[in-house]
């Protein structure tokens, strides 16, 4: 999925903002059993799958537990990381070979003081991350 279609499912915001966002994502292939994230690791940065599948995953008992799954448009992150730099309890695997955009926690609230728009985005970001919370977070 293109970043620009994953922008707009989150939030209409204009070309120009759009762009702006997108220009400081970077692309990467990761292949599959890939962990984006890890248990008890402090990750503050935010992925979108462009291409491919993940699960997060805890421990429990012996096993792994899988709470949420991820496809192509979905966002990679770590609640408690991103907003109160603690580590997080949860894993994050690729399933396959995918390709992520990745977004720095530092660049993106740079972007939310120069561009009202980006801020806004944000803002409907966290709303639906939110309302997702049942499911993943």
């Amino acid at each position: 999925m293109d970043i620009n279609e994953i922008i707009e499912r989150v939030h209409h915001i204009p070309k120009a903002s759009a762009y702006k966002l997108a220009s400081c994502l970077s692309e990467m292939s990761l292949p599959k059993g890939f962990r984006v994230l890890e248990a008890g690791k402090v990750e503050t940065d935010l992925y979108f799958i462009r291409r491919g599948f993940a699960r997060a995953f805890i421990p429990a008992d012996g096993e792994e537990i899988t709470f949420w799954l991820g496809k192509e448009g979905d966002a990679i992150f770590s609640l408690k990381s991103y907003t109160d730099n603690l580590p997080g309890y949860e894993t994050i695997e690729l399933m396959e070979d995918s390709d992520l955009y990745r977004l720095k926690r530092d660049a993106l609230q740079q972007l939310f003081k120069e561009d009202i728009e980006i801020a806004n985005w944000g803002r409907r970001f966290a709303e639906k991350m939110k309302a997702d919370d049942g499911q993943r977070q």
